[in-house]
């Protein structure tokens, strides 16, 4: 092939090459436009459904209504970054749900309840506590021993979680003067059982947790002198 000929076709082939990143390139940007029409739309309509929630915050509608009307408006929404955000708004509205069960005596929609606000919430200390103090009320009304152990140990548990999470200094010695008293409880039931040496490590975890010079640590240092006599 002659010299020309070479010259024509190395021409030909960067043109061609420089024609092909120009339609890879339009190629993208047409993409990119349409995922951003895309994302508008997905925003205008959220737009809205994310407007009611927000209207949606009646006292004086009963918290079960609330609760139902929020979570299918959130199921709407085609956002997940959005649905979460929302889904975490129903925190305080299960823990409110929680609260009513209880004083109602209905201890097993309370738990649900405030384990829901949990599962969008973990944080939220306030829930914690809810169902700690609730753990706590039903191990006291519990005859059967075991039952009762284990719940003293779900109240325990939950406090001294509320107790790491509280930045509020007040509500944290709160949390940890109930997680020692919910793990007093739990070493009595031990040493009922005859299990003293678990009841002594459950005592001097409460210990840990309350000043030496408070009522609950005297109680707790008797427990431990008895049990170390026998």
């Amino acid at each position: 092939m002659s010299e020309h000929g070479l010259e024509f076709l190395s021409r030909l082939g960067v043109s061609i090459a420089v024609l092909g990143s120009a339609l890879v390139l339009a190629s993208v940007s047409v993409t990119s436009v349409v995922e951003v029409m895309n994302r508008q739309e997905v925003v205008a309509d959220d737009l809205t459904i994310r407007q009611q929630l927000a209207n949606g915050n009646d006292i004086f509608t009963p918290v079960e209504t609330r609760i139902q009307e929020r979570e299918q408006l959130i199921g709407k929404l085609r956002d997940p970054i959005a649905a979460a955000s929302e889904r975490k708004r129903l925190a305080p509205l299960y823990n409110e749900l929680g609260r009513k069960s209880f004083d109602l005596g209905q201890f097993a929609r309370a738990e649900e309840s405030f384990q829901r606000s949990l599962a969008v919430d973990p944080d939220n200390t306030v829930t914690l506590g809810n169902l700690a103090g609730l753990y706590a009320s039903a191990a006291v009304r519990q005859s059967e021993r075991r039952q009762r152990l284990t719940l003293f140990r779900n109240a325990s548990n939950y406090f001294e979680t509320a107790r790491t999470r509280e930045i509020n200094p007040n509500r944290k010695r709160e949390f940890e003067v109930n997680a020692a008293s919910s793990r007093f409880s739990v070493a009595t039931e031990l040493q009922r059982s005859g299990l003293n040496n678990e009841a002594i490590r459950e005592l001097q975890r409460a210990r840990a947790l309350v000043p030496n010079d408070s009522p609950l640590a005297a109680q707790i240092n008797r427990m431990l002198s008895s049990i170390g006599d026998r």
